[in-house]
């Protein structure tokens, strides 16, 4: 006799024809393929396509979206999300001793733009040296020290800790204030320089007078030029 199990012999797994409908092999361990089992035979047809996309009830899966959700209005294929305008810090959380450097800068730039207004609406039949000599008038001793004031209160911010509880005590601010200092110090510097030598040409006035204002505006040009030196050739 085969010690083959009948359920595993070759002749009635391949040769023989299929059994009927219903038959179930006594020898058969539980489990078998060829088995029913309790639920009655497989489907005879697949389950149409799509029928598992839906987890069961009472299952939570994030893969699967929430049926109760609703899209806002607004939102399609075409949507695109806002743009966020991003703002820098304002002037209340700027350091002081930038801000103090700023308003002197702005500052010395409107006196000279309100000189040149008074210039142009000097009487009819002022000489033009003198409607210049008037808006250069603001390139004296007092601005050229306001300009190296600017530039020390950015310097001096820029010594200060790493750690300092402010904005803009580092980085690209500190280095456009400076430049903004240094570009209005080299101005007045040049202003002073135009202005002592174009009182030279001024007639009906003594040499001595005009040699002192010439020294004059050289030494506010110098005050100027070294404020306008120490902010742009300060490493920032």
């Amino acid at each position: 006799m085969s010690s083959v199990p009948p359920y595993q012999r070759p002749e009635q797994t391949y040769g023989a024809a299929p059994p009927d409908a219903g038959y179930r092999d006594p020898a058969a361990p539980p489990g078998w393929r060829g088995d029913p089992g309790p639920a009655g035979p497989a489907p005879a047809t697949p389950p149409p396509p799509g029928a598992w996309a839906q987890p069961p009830s009472g299952y939570a899966d994030p893969n699967y979206p929430d049926p109760a959700y609703q899209p806002q209005a607004g939102y399609g294929p075409g949507y695109r999300q806002p743009r966020v305008r991003r703002t820098g810090p304002g002037l209340a959380t700027v350091a002081p001793a930038l801000f103090a450097s700023l308003i002197i800068s702005i500052g010395v730039v409107v006196l000279f733009i309100g000189n040149l207004f008074v210039a142009l609406g000097a009487p009819h039949g002022t000489a033009g040296r003198d409607r210049f000599l008037q808006f250069l008038a603001p390139a004296d001793v007092a601005v050229a020290a306001a300009m190296v004031l600017a530039v020390a209160l950015v310097v001096l911010q820029r010594q200060m800790p790493a750690d300092a509880p402010v904005v803009g005590a580092r980085g690209g601010r500190v280095r456009s204030i400076a430049l903004v200092a240094g570009g209005v110090a080299a101005f007045v510097a040049l202003a002073a320089v135009v202005r002592g030598f174009m009182i030279l040409t001024v007639p009906h006035q003594p040499g001595a007078v005009k040699f002192g204002e010439l020294v004059a505006a050289l030494a506010v040009a110098a005050i100027a030029a070294s404020a306008a030196w120490w902010a742009l050739r300060h490493r920032w």
